[in-house]
């Protein structure tokens, strides 16, 4: 009876990733998951940050019912060789994962579109999400950006190490993040960071990055040209995401998501 108990005690304590693909499409919590909290089922795992735990807390859900780990960041760099496309020639802002609707990629696109300049010395690599799609191409092309401005490329954590070492920066244009791994990566190959001041991000980034409201293209475009004409700033950013990225490690996620559920289940 007990170890059914203590199943189900588990299996009510949700973890806001679960949350987090509802928020992002739109959908409310789920009756079975806001009434386990609201009748005191234990803690919930909050797998993210304080800013979404404020979005979900009400006078219905305790604060104290919630538990805040981070993630870490550990981007592995193989030193075997490795059939990899050749690195795209610097100067070169760098985009990296998928780009989906809340990644705001489309809103990248149109900020960049507002300086031709720009795009005469720097074009934009994105890497990973795949290649990219008809509508992307066609949205590329309407926003007159030249056909060799953007590029796509696919690859393995050494790629991607290299593409961060050698990036003017990081840009980070989401609507929404449930934390920002890619964030903590280009910290951690000394690339600067600008991305969107919404969400997590400004509690991950904190003072080592350049921020921009993501729904405004103008804004997105001078915090974008404010680290690439700033070399200073662009040190003092590189220098800032250095000692930031040591505050997260999946060591010291594990042990607090281990904290987290002793605390659950009443063990020391």
């Amino acid at each position: 009876m007990r170890a059914n108990s203590l199943a189900l005690r588990l299996f009510l304590s949700a973890t806001v990733w679960t949350v987090l693909i509802l928020l992002v499409t739109g959908f409310a919590l789920s009756g079975l998951y806001r009434n386990s909290v609201e009748r005191g089922f234990d803690r919930r795992l909050g797998v993210y940050l304080k800013t979404l735990i404020a979005d979900l807390a009400s006078p219905d859900i305790p604060i104290e019912k919630t538990s805040v780990i981070h993630l870490g960041s550990a981007l592995t760099v193989s030193t075997e060789l490795a059939n990899e496309p050749p690195l795209p020639e610097p100067p070169y802002l760098l985009y990296v994962g998928a780009r989906n609707f809340y990644k705001n990629f489309a809103g990248l696109l149109r900020a960049l579109a507002r300086s031709p300049e720009l795009l005469k010395s720097f074009r934009l690599v994105c890497f990973g999400g795949g290649g990219f799609t008809p509508s992307e191409k066609s949205m590329i092309a309407s926003l007159g950006l030249p056909s060799d401005a953007v590029r796509q490329l696919s690859g393995n954590d050494r790629l991607l190490s290299k593409l961060y070492s050698h990036a003017s920066v990081f840009i980070c244009p989401s609507l929404y993040e449930g934390f920002g791994i890619p964030v903590l990566e280009a910290m951690s190959q000394g690339c600067p960071v600008v991305c969107s001041d919404t969400s997590s991000l400004p509690e991950v980034a904190g003072n080592a990055a350049e921020y921009f409201a993501p729904e405004d293209p103008d804004a997105m475009l001078a915090a974008i040209e404010r680290v690439i004409n700033s070399p200073a700033r662009a040190q003092q950013l590189t220098a800032l995401g250095y000692e930031r990225v040591k505050l997260f490690s999946w060591d010291r996620c594990a042990s607090q998501t281990l904290d987290a559920y002793r605390r659950l289940l009443g063990v020391r």
